[in-house]
Parts: structure tokens; sequence; C-alpha cells
């Protein structure tokens, strides 16, 4: 971090003492839990998720949501949370009678919350009728989780058997796979694929001021073959166990969809939900970049989609007007 941010700290001996902070509350929200962090030996990574954007981005399906119905008393699902909850806390916050939240790698299994009303589990995605009763949550969203799911339209149907009649429904995903950083590279020491594997952390990142260690191109996973990566790669000076990782994740990793913007659009559609509004996050695409791109792949594309969120609603019981939110005056 550095520029405007370090230039507001006249005092002696400040810029460390933030840097400290910062550092101490990074390590907090990275790990996924303190005993199941302990237990698996996790690291932290980066101050990425305890940037003012980070946090700004984690409380968005909660503003979101709190246009169209009041919070207090409601019990809400979180489908792959964030290792810290910041999502489900704003929910509590605002009086939620409970958040459940079921990860999915980095859960192991069920962990203990200081707050009663939030429970943290393992759980399918899927196959959520396993875990819980049909009709029992008022709200249900997942942040970046959407293009994760191998089958977006059968997730959708599991959302809809366990909300309530005239529920609501939230999904962001964001970065998609035909955008800049569709590769979602985020290799690293701590765990998954690459536990046992000498792996630096490479971190992809549009937050500003936090420097991104990303050292692939962007679109880089849809112009290069792999070799050309490799190659690419290699002559940056990368270590050749950390080139073959990244190169692992990018092309042969099964932790992504690959879906476009369409295709996520049309399972929103098909579902049973009904779709009340819909936002695309959009990215400018370089001439050059976007002459290359539709070379390779085509015009059907859209390279500049690099994020999709999407609200939906479970049909009330017999039918019946679908409000839609107040205006937003922000």
């Amino acid at each position: 971090m550095t520029h405007g941010f370090w230039k507001r700290s006249r005092r002696p001996g400040a810029r460390r003492l933030i840097a400290t902070a910062l550092r101490r509350r990074a390590d907090g929200v990275e790990r996924p839990w303190p005993r199941l962090a302990a237990a698996r030996g996790m690291v932290s990574a980066s101050p990425t998720l305890m940037s003012p954007e980070y946090i700004r981005f984690q409380r968005m399906p909660h503003r979101v949501l709190a246009r169209y119905v009041a919070i207090a008393g409601t019990q809400v699902l979180e489908i792959g949370g964030a290792q810290a909850c910041i999502s489900a806390r704003a929910f509590l916050d605002d009086g939620a009678a409970g958040v459940t939240v079921p990860g999915l790698d980095h859960v192991a299994e069920e962990s203990e919350s200081a707050d009663r009303r939030l429970r943290i589990m393992k759980a399918d995605a899927l196959d959520l009728r396993r875990h819980f009763e049909a009709d029992c949550f008022d709200l249900v969203f997942g942040l970046s989780v959407i293009e994760h799911i191998p089958h977006p339209d059968r997730l959708l149907v599991e959302v809809d058997r366990v909300l309530k009649p005239g529920g609501l429904a939230l999904f962001e995903g964001y970065p998609l796979w035909w955008s800049p950083l569709g590769h979602h590279l985020w290799v690293a020491a701590w765990g998954g694929r690459y536990a046992r594997k000498p792996s630096a952390s490479y971190l992809f990142t549009g937050v500003p001021r936090v420097r991104a260690t990303n050292p692939v191109p962007d679109w880089a996973h849809l112009l290069m073959e792999r070799e050309e990566l490799e190659h690419y790669l290699a002559l940056r000076s990368l270590p050749p166990p950390d080139i073959g990782c990244i190169a692992d994740w990018i092309y042969e990793a099964d932790d992504i969809n690959r879906l476009s913007t369409p295709e996520l659009m049309r399972c929103y559609t098909t579902s049973p939900l009904t779709v009340l509004e819909a936002a695309v996050r959009r990215v400018d695409v370089p001439e050059t970049t976007l002459h290359d791109l539709r070379r390779r792949h085509g015009d059907g594309c859209d390279f500049g989609a690099g994020g999709l969120t999407v609200v939906l609603r479970k049909p009330p019981r017999g039918g019946g007007v679908v409000p839609h939110p107040p205006s937003d005056p922000s």
C-alpha cells in the first residue's frame, strides 16, 4: 500500500503502526476460523481482504436485499460464504433471526460461533435438501460463487426449494470466465489442491492501493495455449513449480464453470425463480485485445462483462404482483 494512503500519515512511525494493525486484521479475516486454521496450519496471504472496498463489496447483498424487505426477523442462507462472515454479520447487525453459512471447499465441518444466530457448516450447494427443510429461508445469497458452481441451473432449483414463498435470492459472479481475470488465479501455499506443493501466492485484485501479484496478463487464459503461457512465465523467471501450479489451475482445474454471461442469464431466466433485476459489471477491452479475442473465439462472446449480479424472487403462493424495490437515492 503506497501513494496517497501513506501521505495522510504524518506522525513519525505512523506507517509502521498502520501496517501492523492492517496485518493483524487481515490475519484474522483470511483464516477461515481460528480452530480450523490452526488445525490445518493455514497462514494469511494478503491484506486485500481487509480493504474498505472488499468490505463494502461483502456487505452489498444486505444493501440490495434491504431495499426489498425488512431484514429484522428473517432467516438467511449464505452459500459459499467468505471466511470472516462479513456478509452474514451485516444481516445479523440488522436484526436477522439467523444466518446459516454453508461453506464450500474451505469448510471441513460445522464450526461454533460466538453469536448463536450464526451457523457455519459444510454443505453441498447442489444438494441443499439434504441439509435443510423446504420453505425455511426468507433470503438466500451468494457472492462470487455462481461462476464456481458446475451446474447453476441445479443450484437455482435447490434455492427455490429452500426459499419461502415470496422469498428473495441474490447471486453475484465475478470475475466471469470470459473477462480479463476470469481465470481466478489464486495459487496459495496454505491449502487446497496446492497444500503440499512449494508454491508462492499469486493473487488477482482490482482493489485500489493493494498491489496485485498476478503474473498472468489480462485475457491471457483466452489468448494463450498452455505451452505459450508457461513459456511467458518462464521468461519472467517464475519458479518452475509455480508455473506448473498456475498452468494447472488455469487449464485443468474444474473450480470454474467457464460459462458466458448469456449462458448464466439463461440459467436464471429458465429457473423456477422470477428475475427482478440484473446488473452487469463491465470492463473496458482494448481495441487490439478485442480484435485478437474475436479472431480466436468469434463475435458471440462478451469479453467486457466482468461480473453479473441478479436478484430473484420465489413466486408467492397463489401468484400475485411481484413488487419492485424503491428507488435508491445513492
